[in-house]
């Protein structure tokens, strides 16, 4: 069963009280009051007309605004607005032929077609490249195993020749005879 809806004129006539009482108490106690935007038109529910039939009451008791208030917090529930509003309501509206929409749907197939291959080749040049690295650092350790071999290679053959050097060294004989004199015989 729908809801009749009333404008705040027709909620002053039911609630037996000016149109502009009826409108003051509607802006000062909105939160308690269900209403509903219908294009500019605010309408409140049937049951409005009671609840500012018991505002006036409440007023005519000696209560101030914010006693009211504190009543109605007590007494009734609060109502809070929700607009049920698209996200894409602020664009303008468009009706795009389906043909176009088909076009535009198989340009993007073919753009993340493109993607997809593009991502397939990266993925590949990532492993070549770990691969490359790895080699890389093989490389690198053995050139440094290598250097290491050199060093202490040229290091002992330093030590060689200094122990060789501090050594004194008998002299020899030449064993070629050309090139001392010889005494003739006599």
């Amino acid at each position: 069963m729908a809801t009749e809806w009333f404008t705040i004129t027709d909620i002053a006539q039911k609630a037996n009280m000016s149109e502009t009482t009826a409108r003051r108490y509607a802006s000062l106690f909105a939160a308690f009051l269900p209403s509903r935007t219908i294009g500019r038109t605010k309408k409140y529910a049937p049951e409005t007309a009671g609840l500012l039939m018991r505002v006036a009451a409440l007023y005519q008791e000696g209560l101030s605004t914010p006693e009211v208030l504190e009543w109605l917090q007590r007494e009734f529930p609060q109502t809070v607005e929700v607009e049920e509003e698209n996200p894409l309501s602020h664009l303008p509206s468009i009706t795009t032929p389906p043909s176009l929409v088909l076009a535009l749907l198989a340009a993007q197939n073919t753009t993340l077609t493109h993607i997809a291959e593009t991502l397939d080749k990266l993925a590949a040049q990532s492993e070549e490249i770990s691969a490359m690295r790895a080699e890389l650092d093989a490389l690198r350790q053995q050139h440094e195993a290598e250097k290491q071999h050199r060093e202490d290679r040229d290091q002992q053959i330093v030590a060689a020749m200094r122990r060789m050097l501090s050594e004194p060294q008998p002299l020899k004989r030449s064993w070629w005879p050309f090139g001392r004199r010889r005494t003739p015989p006599e």
